[in-house]
């Protein structure tokens, strides 16, 4: 199935959460350069090897738009105040390997007071759900730096297993000490109760 800048929406069944692909910036937080240039935000992804400004991101959703195996989605919460109004708090991206059939996810809740409330899991099983049933794909994966507690019980709570740990794998922050990579996978067989 071509994801070639094709519009996609998936609601959760509640309709609090909705994750949109990004096509344009006009469908962006005004604050995505300070989620990824905000050092507690950005600590575990690697956009904190580089600067970023508005041009980059423009260029990375135009980007990812075009193309067939990177599908980048906009983590969205329904506002308190308007019903149909969605507030956009994150991103989550698959990286897809269209002839070996499986794909890498990440995630980023950029807006800190959504942090620990349950929407990275929630969007985590969305996107699985949506990239199994829609897309076909039959396996997932992910990785999680050891530090990154948060990030690997989101991950969990979506129903991945850890399947192994990088010793040494990845350097953390500025310091050249390296640490562990979580690897997090989900398989189809898995998905039974993914509805």
């Amino acid at each position: 199935m071509s994801i070639k800048k094709k519009r996609i929406k998936i609601f959760h069944p509640n309709k609090l959460i909705k994750l949109e692909r990004l096509y344009s910036i006009k469908n962006c937080s005004p604050n995505y350069v300070r989620w990824l240039s905000d050092k507690k935000i950005n600590q575990y992804l690697e956009v904190r090897f580089v600067k970023i400004n508005k041009k980059d991101i423009i260029k990375n959703i135009k980007k990812t738009f075009s193309s067939n195996t990177n599908l980048l989605m906009g983590i969205y919460l329904r506002s308190k105040s308007k019903k149909k109004v969605y507030d956009h708090v994150g991103n989550i991206k698959a990286h897809i390997s269209d002839k070996h059939l499986n794909a890498e996810i990440s995630i980023i809740i950029g807006e800190s007071k959504f942090h620990n409330q349950g929407i990275s899991s929630k969007s985590i099983y969305l996107f699985s759900n949506y990239l199994f049933k829609k897309l076909k794909i039959q396996k997932l994966y992910a990785g999680a730096y050891e530090k990154n507690i948060y990030s690997v019980k989101a991950f969990q709570s979506a129903g991945y297993k850890i399947t192994n740990i990088l010793k040494k794998h990845r350097i953390y922050k500025k310091y050249k000490k390296k640490t562990k990579l979580i690897c997090l996978l989900f398989y189809l067989k898995d998905t039974q109760n993914l509805n």
